[in-house]
Order: C-alpha cells, then structure tokens, then sequence
C-alpha cells in the first residue's frame, strides 16, 4: 500500500538523522488523508481539520495551561511554511496563520532539529502575562511523531478508505 511506504521512508529518514525529510513527508499526510476522507471541499480547512481529528495535540505539552496551544491550524501554517519556504515562519503564512488563534499576537514559533550530540525533545511555551506573546518550540522529531501517530489511528478506523496516488507505481523487491 502507497501510505505504508510513505510511512518506512518517514521512519527511514528519522533513523539516518534526516529529520528534515521525515516531517517534510509527516507534513503531506494529512493532505493525503483528508482528501481521501471527501469531507472538506477547501484543502486548507480539511488540513486543519484532519489534523484536529486525528492528532493527539493535548499530549504535546503537560500544563493543563497549554492543552490546546498548538492545533491543525498550527500545522497547516507550518506546513505551508516549510514546505513552501523551508522555514517555520508561520506568520508570514497569513492565510494559515489567521486560523491558530494566535493572530495579533507576536508569536514566534522554533523548530528544533536534533543533531549527532544532542537529541533535545523538550518542548517549551513562553508567554507573556497579557497573552499578547507567545513563543513556542517543539522538535521536529515530535510534530513527525504525531502526524505519524495521527495517520496509524485515521488508517485503524477508516480500513475501508482508499488512498489514491496517481502517477506513482511502487515497485516492491521480488
């Protein structure tokens, strides 16, 4: 099946440290998903929709304060920024930005990479008093792990949906 090669090269990449390709493939999931789902004519909405269905979000930070501080929409303007810029500035991803909540705040978002000497997973939020910053940084390795872990769950419940890829013949070794 086209996902689960999708899925070994995501976990191939992570284990020769090509963090980058990992989340640049995590990233797509949730396109290929949600147009498989038919639900949402307008991509940008089914992105964030499948992403909030799906997602364990509420596990990214332990404070009760922060269950909901990242969302699909989180996720759709870092797509686009990566993706489109390779970056993780989301602001500059207006359409996309506009949808987090986060909108009119001076928001700054830091994707950690690990390297050979440092696999930091810690995820922090720092915000000031009248909510008008935020500042939030998560590692790569962890929002790869969740839209991973988001697309194992959509597949154990929607068996019966099928992922179309067009143009691409998957070759398996005889």
């Amino acid at each position: 099946m086209y996902m689960d090669v999708i899925i070994r090269d995501i976990e191939r990449a992570e284990q020769c440290n090509a963090f980058f390709s990992a989340l640049a493939l995590a990233l797509t999931i949730p396109d290929v998903c949600a147009k498989a789902e038919k639900k949402y004519p307008q991509k940008d909405v089914a992105y964030v929709e499948w992403c909030n269905h799906w997602c364990n979000f509420s596990n990214m930070f332990s404070s009760q304060r922060y269950k909901n501080a990242i969302n699909g929409a989180h996720c759709y303007a870092l797509r686009c920024a990566f993706l489109h810029n390779l970056d993780a500035d989301m602001q500059k991803q207006k359409k996309a930005f506009r949808k987090t909540g986060d909108e009119g705040k001076e928001f700054t978002f830091v994707l950690t990479v690990p390297n050979d000497c440092n696999d930091l997973t810690a995820r922090s939020i720092l915000e000031d008093d009248d909510e008008n910053s935020k500042m939030i940084s998560i590692n790569c390795k962890d929002i790869t792990k969740l839209l991973v872990d988001g697309y194992r769950k959509f597949r154990n419940e929607n068996a019966d949906i099928t992922i179309e890829n067009k143009g691409i013949l998957i070759q398996e070794a005889v």
